[in-house]
């Protein structure tokens, strides 16, 4: 087919994640026209219930009222940095995969739309979560899933978080707090509760005057169990892979 685009397409077995690219469009960084980010959400939409109607996912598991929205920019400036020239190329839209409500780090659906209007890259899958759905809409645990009743206030949590991560004189940098479930890199199967978790980096002073800036950590806390050890929860470092195409990157996590 001489007009279809040209898909690199992966499969990640040890993430259980499909990836679709168009390549065609991951070398497009100069669009003449540049639809809007919600023309893009509509879009994104329209492809989400795409996949439904293929039953590829199961819209129940899906919030769109809890969409992160992010863009990927290029551009370049003068040497003098007097002349900035950055252009959007893309609207990345995000959904997580929820439990009754708490979303799962691990798991969802990304929609990359060019800001031409045409749909850029998929990703698709993640965790599974062992559980059903009751009459009542409500998702139960499967095998050894229990219930749990929260008992920690998020005050709390935030107090505790600040008293056992915060070095003293230094500076903390919060990149984002969220009530998640999160699936352990490094295990292929376990039981997992929701975690208060955080997203920071500290900056501290040294005795040069200079700052020092931590690599950015992730840690979770117990929401039921205040004797409960904290949970580091960064993702491993990775040997740093080249790209086919780099590209500049902004906005919410992912």
């Amino acid at each position: 087919m001489p007009d279809a685009p040209a898909l690199d397409i992966v499969y990640l077995r040890e993430y259980d994640e499909l990836r679709l690219v168009n390549t065609d469009l991951t070398t497009s960084t100069a669009p003449i026209d540049e639809i809007s980010q919600e023309e893009a959400v509509k879009l994104a939409r329209r492809a989400f219930d795409g996949l439904a109607t293929r039953k590829l996912i199961d819209p129940r598991h899906f919030n769109w009222d809890r969409v992160d929205v992010a863009s990927t920019w290029v551009g370049g400036s003068s040497r003098d940095s007097k002349t900035v020239d950055k252009r959007r190329v893309e609207y990345r839209i995000t959904l997580r995969r929820e439990v009754n409500g708490v979303e799962l780090a691990n798991a969802g659906l990304r929609i990359a739309v060019h800001t031409s209007g045409r749909l850029a890259a998929l990703r698709l899958g993640g965790v599974a979560v062992a559980s059903k759905i009751s009459p009542n809409g409500v998702e139960e645990p499967v095998g050894k899933g229990r219930w749990l009743k929260r008992k920690i206030t998020p005050e709390e949590l935030k107090a505790r978080f600040e008293r056992e991560v915060v070095v003293k004189n230094a500076k903390l940098k919060v990149a984002w707090s969220s009530v998640l479930y999160v699936m352990p890199e490094n295990r292929r199967a376990a039981l997992v509760e929701p975690l208060y978790a955080v997203s920071y980096s500290l900056e501290v002073p040294s005795d040069d005057g200079n700052t020092a800036v931590s690599r950015r950590k992730t840690v979770g806390f117990s929401l039921s169990d205040p004797n409960a050890p904290s949970v580091d929860l960064t993702p491993p470092v990775r040997a740093p892979q080249l790209e086919k195409t780099r590209k500049e990157a902004s906005g919410k996590r992912s």
